[in-house]
């Protein structure tokens, strides 16, 4: 049974969609897709993007809890390590000023202020600290709710932010960042992946939790570190290379072209991988949803914001969506009639 390798609890397996039996045919020993709304009726993984980055300054405790109040299966994340080994939750390799500025420098005469495009390796956690990253709605999302004075979250802030809501059926979906083809952005992959994962097994989030990765090498060492680790390939399509000669670096020493570029194919390959995360232009068809099955894998395109395109991939029998746009998604898979998670509204 894909992801079950390992006990856990009973509300973990129905939290973390893409840890259990998204796939009917993992599940049931058929390759014949059953119908999307009975299939997915328990089961759809509704993935709030940096928190739903749509509603609220992205990536903040802010925007996490605004998915709880609304209800999502997972909270999907972006992780950084900062010089001094704290796991935060960050985007972009580089503090990104569109999104984060400066206020005042962590201490007197400070030769990295402003902080400012930066790569987070080099910040300490108290640098990182004094950002303020909710000062203005993104440029991509001039709706967005913005948050002035929020901090750049620690990844123990998410777990904490889901037990202190009672957020058991809640999973985590955190991506390391580790960028390929510039390997000197970010800590080295063995460094990165041992802190991220510390972290989410210190706060009991083991079973409820899966890593992603567009660089597939990221994975192998994550699987390293812990081998009953759920995986999901990240995907994108100028990443496979196709018809480029040798390998893709994303691709962990694989070339796409040696496996017919079939990327189905070339994900199963990968140890501890239970799911497959492309981007929706890949494109995303029935043959793919189909051949991903019949690999016992589930699928959960990103990033997908539009009620057309929502509806189009759930009635394809995806497995879940990640979205900037969780209060949407609900809308969709309500008038399909596919449950929707419960809300956890903070206390009080």
């Amino acid at each position: 049974m894909v992801g079950m390798r390992r006990g856990s609890r009973p509300a973990a397996l129905a939290a973390l969609g893409v840890a259990v039996c998204l796939v009917v045919t993992a599940c049931s020993g058929s390759d014949t897709p059953t119908d999307a709304s009975t299939r997915l009726a328990r089961t759809f993984d509704l993935q709030a993007h940096r928190g739903g980055a749509a509603l609220t300054s992205e990536n903040t405790l802010a925007a996490f809890s605004r998915a709880l109040d609304l209800g999502v299966t997972t909270l999907e994340l972006d992780a950084q390590v900062t010089r001094d080994g704290a796991v935060v939750v960050a985007h972009d390799n580089r503090v990104n000023p569109d999104k984060c500025r400066d206020t005042t420098p962590a201490k007197a005469s400070d030769d990295l202020f402003p902080y400012s495009g930066k790569p987070f390796r080099l910040l300490t956690l108290a640098q990182v600290r004094t950002l303020d990253c909710g000062y203005q709605p993104a440029p991509d999302y001039p709706d967005q709710r913005a948050v002035p004075g929020a901090r750049v979250p620690e990844l123990r802030e998410v777990v904490d932010l889901l037990r202190d809501r009672g957020a058991d059926d809640v999973g985590l979906n955190v991506e390391i960042k580790v960028q390929a083809d510039d390997l000197d952005l970010t800590v080295p992959r063995e460094h990165y992946a041992e802190k991220v994962w510390s972290v989410l097994e210190e706060g009991g989030m083991a079973d409820r939790v899966t890593i992603q990765s567009f660089d597939w090498a990221s994975l192998t060492t994550v699987h390293r570190i812990a081998p009953h680790a759920r995986l999901v390939a990240l995907v994108s399509p100028e990443r496979l290379e196709r018809g480029k000669e040798g390998a893709s670096p994303w691709l962990g020493g694989l070339d796409i072209d040696a496996v017919d570029g079939d990327v189905v194919r070339a994900a199963s390959g990968i140890t501890g991988v239970v799911a497959i995360s492309p981007r929706e232009d890949l494109p995303v068809d029935a043959a793919f949803v189909r051949s991903a099955h019949a690999a016992r894998l589930a699928v959960v395109p990103w990033t997908v914001d539009d009620e057309e395109g929502m509806g189009r991939l759930v009635d394809l029998g995806v497995d879940g969506l990640i979205t900037n746009r969780p209060d949407l998604l609900r809308t969709v898979l309500t008038h399909r009639g596919i449950a929707t998670p419960p809300s956890h509204p903070a206390a009080g």
